[in-house]
């Protein structure tokens, strides 16, 4: 299922290959030396972390929450659990639906898709179920990768496959996350790795179409750089706090 546009420009993937043939003498020297400068900031949610936020009195059967993915999943950029979009978005959803929600986090910090896929062992077949939701977080790593965008329209596939035999009914694919907006990043390779960024995001869309299961949210990444984390890469936990409540409002 479409669910609107990130952005109103379209990815150009003749701009990005011209342009990383052009700076990449240039992009390469400032990747090295962007990785030797970054902030280290550590997880602060372990893979299979679950929790559950608890709703008196509530009828319906708990809203199960999944969410996989790359460093966001884990907290990178937060100080604790409970700022985590994890945590912010599980309580979005019982403030929303008056349910109790069950959340896990599956993820690693630096993660690629094909990561994730590793993280989602396959185990005996559950049954569907209406009430098993699935957030996935990725695309930052497979950009710096520059993981091809065939393999990484394929790589969705999987996890879509590997999450239904989980018995996730719905599958939310996140934004790819708006690397040409990243503090941290100089120019010009902000540029060209932001262009590299808007070409896997737009891929989204065409793996969606045929899956009804699929969703992709449109949900803007909060781009005020006063609320990414103090390594100007990572969102923050305010920003954490105002991306959960979009897309709590897109699950509805």
């Amino acid at each position: 299922m479409v669910m609107g546009m990130t952005t109103s420009r379209a990815p150009n993937a003749f701009a990005f290959w011209a342009l990383f043939v052009l700076a990449f003498p240039l992009t390469i020297l400032q990747a090295v030396y962007t990785r030797l400068r970054a902030p280290r900031l550590p997880p602060v949610i372990d893979n299979a972390a679950r929790g559950t936020i608890v709703v008196d009195g509530a009828a319906a059967a708990p809203f199960e929450l999944l969410v996989v993915g790359e460093s966001t999943a884990v907290g990178v950029g937060c100080a604790r659990e409970g700022e985590t979009i994890a945590v912010r978005l599980a309580q979005a959803i019982s403030t929303r639906r008056a349910c109790s929600v069950e959340w896990q986090v599956i993820g690693a910090n630096g993660a690629t898709l094909s990561d994730l896929e590793g993280l989602l062992p396959s185990r005996t077949r559950q049954s569907p179920s209406a009430n098993r939701h699935a957030l996935v977080l990725a695309g930052a790593n497979d950009t710096v990768s520059l993981t091809p965008v065939k393999h990484w329209r394929e790589g969705m596939i999987r996890i879509r496959n590997l999450l239904r035999h989980r018995g996730v009914t719905k599958i939310y694919f996140a934004p790819v996350p708006p690397m040409w907006q990243f503090t941290l990043l100089p120019q010009p390779l902000r540029a060209v790795i932001g262009e590299r960024a808007l070409m896997l995001d737009f891929a989204r869309y065409a793996v969606a179409e045929p899956y009804p299961d699929i969703h992709v949210l449109d949900s803007d990444f909060p781009n005020n750089p006063s609320l990414l984390a103090s390594d100007g890469y990572h969102p923050g936990p305010e920003a954490c706090r105002i991306w959960a409540e979009q897309v709590a409002a897109q699950m509805d």
